[in-house]
Formats: C-alpha cells, structure tokens, sequence
C-alpha cells in the first residue's frame, strides 16, 4: 500500500532526474572526499540514487536488503581508494590487489551504477547478489591481471610454489604468471556462469580448454624469443623456426583474446559458457592468429632472403623494368589479398587461391610494379606531395581501368561479352587512382626510409647478432603518458611483432569504447534520426555497444604492427597532421589566416601545451580517437555502403549492388590511422620539452594559440549541448501533438524523455562532444 502511494504521488520523470543526481554525487564523493567519510557518504547516496531509479521504472523502492547490498558494495569500493596510487600502476605488493586509484574507484561506482541500471530498464528489478558479488570482483581482477606484468611479485609466486627449489628466475616468473593468469581465467568464466546460471560450470571439458588457453599464451613471450636462440642451426631451420614461432605466438595471444571476450559477449546475449561456444572462440582466435603470425613472418624473411642474395640483386639491377614486371606480377595477388582482409571475409587461403587464379591479378601487377620503378628510378619520392599523387594517380587508374578495358575489349572481340559502359570505367580509373595516388603521396622519400628500417628491424632475428640494440618495449596505454607498461626485452624480430600486438590489443582496449559510441552518433547522422541514440540506451543497443568495443580491441592485435611500420611523423606542422577533429579545424583555419612562420610557432606552442597541461593532452586525445580517428574509420563503414550504392547507381546498376572492392573499400578504412602526425625534432622539440618544464614550474599565462584552441573546445561543446536540446524541445512538441490526439505514449516515448531529461541535466552532449556526439 505505502508503495503505491509513493508510485502515485511521485512523477517518474522528476524521479528519473533525481536518480542520475544522486548517482553522480556518489561517484564525485567516492574519489573526492576523505576516505571514511567518503565510503559513508558514498553508499547512502548511491544506495539511495539507485531506490529512487528503482521506484521511477518499477513503480517501488528496493527491499532493505537489497539497498543494503549497494551500500555494502559502493562501500568496499571507496574504501580500497588508495590515493597515492597512480592509474594503470602495476602492483608492488600483494595487498596492492585490493587497492584502487581514485579514477578507478570512480569508474567501479559509475559501472555499478550502469549494471544496476541497465538491470532495472530490462528486467525491473533489482540487481541480484551473485550480479553484485561479480561486479564488486571485477577491480580485483584487473588488478590481477595488471599484476602479469611485476616480474617480481610473479617470480616471489613461482619461488614460493617450487619452495625455492628452481634457481631460474625466469622458471619462477613463467609459474607464477601461469598461476595468476589460470586464475584469472577460471574466476572470471566462473562469474560469468553464476550471473548466467546461478552455479560453476562442472564441465571438465571447458576447465581444460581454458587452461590450455591461458598457459599456452603465458608461454608466448618466450615462443617469440625463440627465433633468437635458433641462429646456430643454420638460416634455412632458423627461418623455419622463426616462422613457426610468430604463428604459435600470435595464435596464444589471439586465443586467449578471443575466447574470453567471446565468452563475454555470450553472456550479455543470455548464453553461459559451455565448452562448444567456449572452444569454438578459441579456434577462431588460435587459427587467425596463427595464419596472421605465421604469414607476416614468412612473407617478410623471404623478402629479406631476396635483399641479401647479391646474386639475385645484380640481375635485378640490370634488368630493372622486367624484374619490377615479375615482381608486381607475383605480388600483387598477395598485397589484394592482404588489404581486403577483414573480420567477416572469407578465409584467407581461399581468397588467396582465388586471386591468383584470375588472369587480371597477374595484369595488374605488372602495370603496377613498371610504374613504381620508373616513379622511383626517375626521382619521384624526391617531389612534392601534388606530384606524387598525380603520378601514381594515373599509374593506379591504368592498372584498374585501363587492364579491365584491354581484357574486356578482347573479350568483346571474340564475342565473349559486351562492353560496358564508360561509367564503369571511369568509375574504376577513379578508384584505382585514387588508392595509387594516396600511396604516392605518402610514400615520399623520408617515408621510404622508414618503412625500410622498420623491415629490417622485423627480419632481424637476433639483435646481438647484428649489433642492433635490445631494448624494453615500455607503452602508456593511457593518454600516451598514464600507466607505463613493460612488455619485456626486444631482442629479435619476432619479439618486436609479437610486442606490438600486445601493445596493440591493451592500448585499443582504452579507445574501443569511442569507437562504438561514435558507430552509433554516425548512424544517426546518416539515418536522420534518433533511433539509433534511443537504441544506445537499450539493453540491445548496450549489448551492440559492447560488441563493437569488442571487435574493435581486436583489431589492436593484427592493426598495430601495422601501423608501427608505417605511421609517419611529421616534423613539420600542416592543417592535416595536428592530432583531433576539433584541433584539425582550428589548425584548417590557422593555416589559411597565418604567415607559415606564425603557423609553424603557434603548432609548436600547442604542442607545447599538450606537453604542460594534463588536461590539454586528456582533451587533444579524446578528441582525436573519439571524434577524427573513429569518425574517419567508421565513415568507411556506414557512409561506405551509401557509397558503394551510390558507385552502383552511376554505373547502372540496382540501387543495393555493391561493386567498389573489398580490398580498395579496406583500404580506404584503414588508411586514415595511417595520417602522418605532428612531432617537433630537434631544436623545436628542446624548446617544446623545456617550454613545457617552464609552464608546469612556473604556471604563465597560456599562450594565446593554446587559449584559442581551449576556445574551440568550449565553442564545440556548447553546440553540441544547443543541438541536443533542440532535439528534445523538437520531440516535447511532438509528444505535445500526440497527447493532443488522444495518442498513448509508448515505452519507447519514456525513454526518449528519460535521454532528454538526462541531457538537459548533466549537459551529456557537452562531454560526449570530445568523442563525437
């Protein structure tokens, strides 16, 4: 009875803007205020946020027990607050395990909120305790995973489980990690079948696979390294070796990837883990990852083996045009093959056969491999950008529409076929073009280089050997300055290919959630409606969102050796290669209204500033992975079907035929992670680095091009925040009309009011701004 009144006297819409009030309370005290008051403070709030959430979708308050299990949790959260604790910090101690930065303990609150209200839209009802016990978990697993990485508190656990009776450090450091990460596994898998089914899973079957899984990526690191031990077998069994051991490497890494955030994506679908879902991730990553490691290698070391027999080279040399024909000839097949890869393409063996049995691949090739010698033996990468392009411009065309016209006017002439039209063809020189142009206007000379010490720092197989030096490969996966990580000594190339797709899958863990929120705004955008935004608030739209993110992490794995080898740093500042949407447009327009002298020293106060304020580099970074990065890539997705169709359409054909290839529609996804970046070298870097100590010691003024670019922050922001509130004023005169018509508002109307409401209140626009909403 109490509960019914309470449901009649309040209006759930004031409910739905107190509850995110008192939630964010909670999150703002839990890292800001002292430590036992704050885990106080916390918990009543956020207890009593979540009653009112509760009591505006379910139309009740929670039980006190139940309120009771979010106090006690909110709780143990801001109690394990360890304020000297840095973000991403590997554990020095065991008792680390259980402590939390602040940001951390942040983001646990804020995720059990998300949980408990994501729980509440679906079901209506309360979080139950295994779900709450789960959550209040997650940070120590983290942790525990985080703690792969402190040699010395895993070599602490392998002495203590051999009794000290292995002298090996490196012995104890594998035990240990085997431990930790078996156990990060099984608990995590087990979370994951009490949330689903209320029980562990007794499957022996399913414990079996994902130990294999988890000691067999343990053991990657020192696959990798095998390569370097190998040399005094003889080149032709240490490049068998060394093959063999980049496909086993990356099969570990992928498998262990894949299995767990297959596992993952399941559950929130309603599937526990079983060992047929469970094995078939695992496949799915051990032979993806194999055929990437094993291919990379192999493709590589037979280049190199190419570059060092002096035979081969000199005949080369003497008969260049014919030697870049046969070349371009046999390659080309492969490099299609390669580009047009992706998640959901076929298997790449397959593809592969297919492409060298058609006789245009081979035509192709050639036309392609005599226009990179005669552009490099006549000096093009010497020339300007505009020259670059247009060259391999029209070398792309002749080598796409020019080979399909010879073929198709033999085969007009032997009455095979018919001609096409002139649009087919030049659509296919603009295309073609298109991709040689970009290639030619980013492989300049100093490119060139680039990518030439970086292939032979991967066909390097022993760094002592060759006297390159073997250095820790330390990445900062959080902003590119927070949470320093050693991946271990790069002593060969394989350990650096190996390295990278570990760097790749940790550092794209952080950006992935960008990524699939600006999937979503993109949608909306080319749909011309809100659908997609009210969807994002839906348990089906979370569980897209999360997929994405997924899928998007791992990409790290394969993407990141990829764009190490060839992203370009550019020393000097252009409109183009200032990191960030937001900060591309202001260096556009600086660019067009400066002197080039002014340009260049307001680019190197900025980037000054990005070096000195926190806050600028936390800003530039959102901005750049959330809004241009993510933008760019995920253009190529959703305006890339409007494209294809549209292709379609101005070369006859249905108006959902696609016909632009898979390998130039790739191409065109990945190339713009591949824009050269803005870095000062020299002495404009001595001033940025000291210019930046200054600041921080000193605290000036801020330089009149680091305010302006703060100005446009503010000024995107706020846009964003009118055209969010335009959009709910727009929808407010709907519901209006409909309730003038006697039309019933529907439960998709309330949840577009609740995404009004919350909008109006936090400005969520102006946040999500940096990340393209």
């Amino acid at each position: 009875m109490i509960e019914a009144r309470i449901g009649e006297r309040t209006h759930p819409a004031a409910l739905a803007v107190g509850a995110p009030l008192f939630m964010l309370a909670s999150v703002f005290v839990s890292f800001a205020a002292p430590p036992f008051v704050g885990a106080l403070l916390a918990a009543l709030l956020g207890a009593g946020g979540l009653a009112i959430l509760q009591l505006a979708l379910a139309g009740r308050p929670p039980r006190l027990a139940e309120a009771a299990i979010d106090a006690i949790v909110i709780a143990a959260f801001v109690a394990s607050r360890d304020e000297t604790a840095a973000i991403w910090q590997l554990p020095s101690h065991w008792i680390d395990l259980l402590r939390l930065p602040s940001p951390g303990v942040a983001a646990a609150c804020a995720f059990y909120f998300a949980s408990a209200a994501a729980v509440q839209a679906r079901a209506q009802r309360h979080l139950a305790l295994r779900e709450s016990l789960s959550i209040l978990i997650a940070p120590i697993l983290f942790n525990l995973l985080l703690s792969l990485g402190a040699a010395g508190l895993m070599r602490q656990l392998g002495a203590w489980l051999t009794f000290g009776a292995v002298p090996s450090d490196d012995i104890c450091v594998i035990l240990g990690r085997s431990v930790i990460l078996t156990s990060f596994v099984e608990v995590l898998v087990g979370a994951l079948c009490i949330v689903m089914s209320g029980h562990f899973s007794r499957d022996r079957r399913l414990h079996a696979l994902l130990f294999i899984a988890a000691i067999h990526a343990v053991l990657t690191p020192v696959i990798a390294d095998l390569p370097q031990t190998a040399g005094a077998a003889g080149p032709f069994a240490q490049f068998v070796i060394a093959v063999a051991a980049a496909a086993l490497a990356q099969a570990g890494l992928w498998a262990i990837v894949f299995v767990l955030t297959g596992l993952a994506i399941d559950s929130l679908e309603g599937a526990p883990p079983i060992f047929a879902v469970a094995y078939r991730h695992w496949n799915s990553g051990f032979v993806k990852g194999a055929i990437y490691g094993g291919a990379f290698v192999f493709l590589l070391l037979a280049a190199a083996a190419a570059l060092r027999a002096p035979a081969l080279i000199r005949e080369a040399s003497n008969a260049p045009l014919l030697s870049a024909a046969i070349g371009g000839a046999l390659l080309f097949p492969l490099a299609k093959t390669i580009v047009g890869s992706s998640d959901g393409t076929p298997p790449f063996f397959g593809r592969l056969w297919a492409c060298y049995r058609n006789p245009r691949s081979y035509v192709r090739g050639i036309v392609a491999g005599l226009g990179v010698a005669l552009a490099l033996n006549g000096g093009l990468p010497e020339l300007d950008g505009l020259s670059r392009f247009l060259a391999l411009f029209l070398v792309g065309a002749l080598a796409y529409a020019g080979v399909d016209l010879v073929f198709d006017m033999i085969d007009a002439a032997r009455r095979r076929r018919v001609m096409d039209t002139w649009r087919v063809y030049a659509l296919a020189a603009l295309l073609g073009g298109l991709v040689g142009g970009a290639l030619g206007w980013y492989f300049d000379a100093a490119q060139i280089e680039v990518v030439r010490a970086k292939f032979w720092a991967y066909a390097e197989l022993n760094y002592q050997e060759t006297g390159r030096a073997a250095n820790h490969l330390i990445i900062y996966p959080w902003f590119a300055k927070w949470g320093a990580t050693d991946l271990g000594v790069t002593g060969g190339g394989v350990r650096l290919f190996y390295n990278e797709s570990l760097s790749g899958v940790i550092n794209w863990s952080i950006a992935a959630p960008l990524f699939s929120i600006n999937f979503f705004v993109l949608a909306a955008i080319f749909q011309r409606s809100l659908s997609p935004l009210k969807k994002l608030l839906s348990m089906e739209g979370f569980q897209g969102l999360f997929e994405q993110t997924i899928r998007v992490m791992r990409w790290g794995l394969w993407m990141a050796p990829v764009i190490n080898s060839f992203l370009r740093q550019a020393p000097d500042p252009a409109w183009y290669n200032q990191d960030g949407g937001v900060r591309t447009v202001a260096a556009t327009v600086a660019n067009l209204t400066m002197p080039a002298g002014d340009f260049r020293s307001a680019s190197l106060a900025v980037f000054t500033g990005l070096l000195a304020y926190d806050w600028l580099r936390v800003v530039i970074w959102f901005d750049h992975m959330g809004l241009r990065v993510a933008t760019l890539v995920n253009l190529t997705f959703i305006g890339g079907d409007r494209a294809d169709e549209a292709a379609a359409r101005f070369a006859g054909h249905p108006a959902r035929t696609r016909i632009i290839p898979d390998a130039i529609r790739r191409f065109a996804t990945w190339a713009p992670l591949l824009i050269p970046f803005y870095i000062p070298r020299g002495a404009e870097w001595d001033t940025a680095w000291t210019g930046a100590e200054a600041i921080r010691t000193a605290a000036p003024p801020m330089a009149p091009s680091v305010a302006a670019l703060a100005a446009a922050y503010v000024a995107a922001a706020a846009r964003r925040l009118r055209g969010g509130r335009s959009h709910c004023a727009a929808m407010d005169s709907a519901r209006a009309g409909g309730a003038s018509n006697g039309r019933r508002t529907s439960r998709g109307d309330g949840r577009a009011r609740a995404l009004c409401a919350f909008k109006r209140l936090h400005g969520a626009r102006a946040f999500l701004g940096w990340t393209g909403l």
